[in-house]
């Protein structure tokens, strides 16, 4: 009797440490160590709209330069004026980043429709920009205290 509960109690113990093990990752089907995927930084914009253009900044959130792939196209009123594909972007980081400068009059609508990569073709970052048109019947509300 006592060597049927010593099986058993070796049994259980092989079986919870092979669970502890598949848990913890260290058994692989492959053999191999689990590849994880590498996926490049996350992105914000910045975009400034003047009387006579728009600047939009698409920011990497990293101080590492990197290469980037970009698929875009900027318009006006609703009308392509620039579009690429597949552009090359060298040393983007968070003190370089891509930027756009769109002409424009005061009357027009620019927006900026973007698709960043990584060169290995992960998306990283799908936005679609706009401003519209500068209004000049909005009273002027100062950003900080006037001097009197």
């Amino acid at each position: 009797m006592i060597q049927k509960r010593v099986a058993t109690l070796a049994v259980v113990c092989m079986v919870a440490a092979i669970a502890a093990a598949c848990s913890a990752g260290c058994l692989v089907r492959d053999g191999g160590p689990a590849k994880q995927s590498v996926e490049g930084p996350e992105f914000h914009q910045m975009t400034e709209g003047y009387d006579d253009r728009v600047v939009f900044k698409v920011i990497p959130r990293s101080d590492t330069p990197g290469t980037y792939v970009v698929n875009y196209s900027i318009l006006q009123n609703g009308t392509t004026v620039e579009t690429r594909s597949k552009a090359v972007y060298e040393n983007i980081s968070d003190a370089a980043p891509i930027v756009f400068v769109a002409d424009r009059s005061a009357d027009d609508a620019v927006a900026l429709v973007i698709e960043v990569m990584s060169t290995d073709g992960t998306v990283l970052h799908t936005s679609t920009t706009s401003v519209g048109p500068v209004r000049s019947d909005l009273p002027t509300t100062p950003l900080r205290p006037v001097p009197q």
